[in-house]
């Protein structure tokens, strides 16, 4: 019978590495959803501003120009698609990290996707909306 040892536990770093702080527009008409991940993002040292609609959304970007927006798909008035697209259409959008946020998934208000293809993180587990 032969023992793997992994060796003496690592010991954490005295000064951890630092982080980078982004700038993140957080964009979702749910209010307690967006304000909840914007407390979260400021924790990790982040700048955020919280907008809850697409058409907010547009002008928060040009003003407040994040590195990420948090954008929800399911929006009234305007959803993400459309407040994605017009952000991608201003010069100073063209190069944002747009990452779309849902609550849809089955049995819920939408099940497919608008036909467009949605990809999980690396390492994310369980079934796909």
């Amino acid at each position: 019978m032969t023992q793997t040892h992994a060796g003496p536990p690592k010991q954490a770093p005295e000064h951890p590495a630092p982080t980078i702080a982004r700038r993140i527009l957080i964009v979702d008409d749910n209010v307690d959803a967006a304000t909840s991940l914007a407390m979260l993002m400021q924790l990790a040292s982040n700048e955020t501003h919280t907008v809850f609609d697409g058409l907010e959304a547009v002008q928060a970007a040009a003003d407040f120009r994040p590195d990420v927006v948090l954008l929800d798909i399911g929006m009234p008035r305007m959803n993400g698609y459309e407040t994605a697209r017009r952000i991608r259409e201003q010069p100073w959008g063209r190069n944002m990290t747009l990452v779309a946020l849902t609550g849809w998934g089955p049995g819920g208000r939408q099940t497919k996707v608008e036909g467009r293809r949605v990809r999980r993180p690396s390492g994310q587990t369980g079934r796909p909306c």
